[in-house]
């Protein structure tokens, strides 16, 4: 049974309920199954947001994206992630406008790449956005992890390459394995959804030694939510101007993450552009 806490009211949901339930309830607010551990309790208290498939595409983008960043800048939140596809096809314009537009965000942001952004070649992205590929950071007792999951420019049915695969080896061995972490990716990485990489298992099973609270992915325009032992893999919509949703649904907006007294809840937030 699942439990859904909107508000003041809990509801408790069997299964058929929750096959019934709306696309908007389930992404209203949930509770990360399972707390942290014992020992991560007293850690200390962290809000983020994670966004996706911005698809950034020309000038027009900017009175899409200007109320969209001042609506994140109300949010009481310490950190932005950006879980890949910044642009549509990675032209310098929309490079750079990207940057203008983000650059008002008032407080730090991290960005991964998707296939779109890769439509200029991989130098082209990391002159752009140096050492933004695959990396690790600390913030607030958390640690995180970014990994580069594209295959190129390729859409479907890709193999995350090796290199990201070393890399992120090399990085675990570093990290405390006790202390709670976060992956985002681009491509996602719960069973069965569309999109997913062929070797999306060797990636996860990465982490089985490790805290790994929670993964954040894009690629899939749509909820989709998943777990992997007590890591929750989640996709949402996108958040874009010239793109819709895989799934048919119309909502856009992004994930507002709290850290609290050791529970991580999951918010979405709705984004509703006023028309032009």
């Amino acid at each position: 049974m699942l439990i859904l806490s909107a508000m003041n009211t809990t509801i408790p949901l069997t299964r058929r309920a929750l096959l019934k339930a709306s696309s908007g309830a389930l992404l209203a607010t949930a509770l990360w199954p399972g707390a942290l551990r014992a020992a991560d309790a007293q850690r200390k208290n962290l809000r983020f947001a994670v966004i996706n498939d911005l698809h950034i595409y020309d000038d027009q983008c900017s009175a899409y994206f200007e109320p969209l960043v001042k609506q994140i800048n109300t949010e009481d939140i310490d950190l932005l992630l950006i879980a890949g596809d910044l642009t549509n096809d990675s032209h310098i314009e929309q490079v750079d406008l990207f940057k203008t537009l983000f650059a008002k965000i008032k407080v730090p942001f991290r960005v991964v790449p998707g296939n779109h952004d890769l439509c200029q070649g991989h130098k082209a992205w990391d002159d752009a956005f140096k050492d933004c590929s695959n990396y690790v950071f600390d913030m607030a007792d958390w640690q995180f992890i970014a990994l580069d999951t594209c295959d190129g420019t390729n859409y479907q049915k890709i193999t995350i390459l090796s290199s990201t695969l070393d890399y992120a080896k090399t990085a675990l061995a570093k990290l405390d394995p006790k202390k709670p972490l976060v992956l985002f990716t681009h491509f996602p990485l719960g069973e069965n959804v569309l999109y997913r990489p062929t070797n999306a298992d060797d990636v996860l099973d990465l982490f089985k030694k490790h805290n790994l609270r929670a993964a954040f992915s894009g690629h899939f325009h749509g909820f989709t939510e998943h777990t992997c032992r007590d890591a929750v893999l989640t996709t949402n919509c996108c958040c874009s101007r010239h793109v819709s949703n895989h799934d048919g649904t119309k909502e856009q907006g992004y994930f507002i993450l709290a850290c609290d007294d050791g529970r991580l809840t999951r918010t979405f937030v709705e984004y509703k552009p006023k028309p032009a």
